[in-house]
């Protein structure tokens, strides 16, 4: 928007080959009309020879490929936190049923034993819940490569 306001429409769209009504289109998010890497190259080109003041749509794109990749980072971590709790929880859990099978009589170690089996499950829910969260947004659609 910044760009085709201080371009002006027509001379953006003469430049483009395209109409003043498309452009205008673009700037609203609601729309499906979006400029392509080509019209944006043109429009910071144009832009810079004409005000000198850097490459603000290539630095906008920038800007959305760095949160995009926090953001992504940011789950990644939070699966990778998840995992290791309920490898942790689980991990506890067996050693509490191991220790439960044992000693056989000992109600304290079985009542121990279903204390951390309930702690995995609690665990596993709201990793099931974080992952399922992950999903509905979308995230997750690149194709990851092959590590078999």
């Amino acid at each position: 928007m910044t760009v085709l306001g201080q371009l002006k429409i027509k001379e953006a769209a003469a430049l483009l080959g395209r109409s003043a009504a498309y452009l205008q289109a673009t700037t609203d998010p609601d729309k499906r009309e979006q400029l392509s890497v080509r019209d944006l190259e043109q429009l910071d080109l144009a832009h810079h020879a004409k005000f000198g003041l850097g490459f603000p749509l290539y630095e906008a794109l920038g800007r959305r490929l760095a949160t995009s990749r926090a953001e992504r980072f940011a789950d990644a971590a939070e699966i990778g936190r998840r995992g290791a709790a309920l490898a942790r929880e689980n991990g506890e859990a067996v050693t509490a049923l191991l220790e439960a099978a044992l000693v056989t009589g000992d109600r304290k170690r079985v009542e121990e034993a279903l204390r951390q089996t309930e702690d995995v499950h609690r665990e596993a829910t709201s990793t099931m819940a974080c992952l399922r969260a992950y999903l509905d947004r979308g995230a997750g659609t690149a194709t990851a490569p092959d590590t078999s």
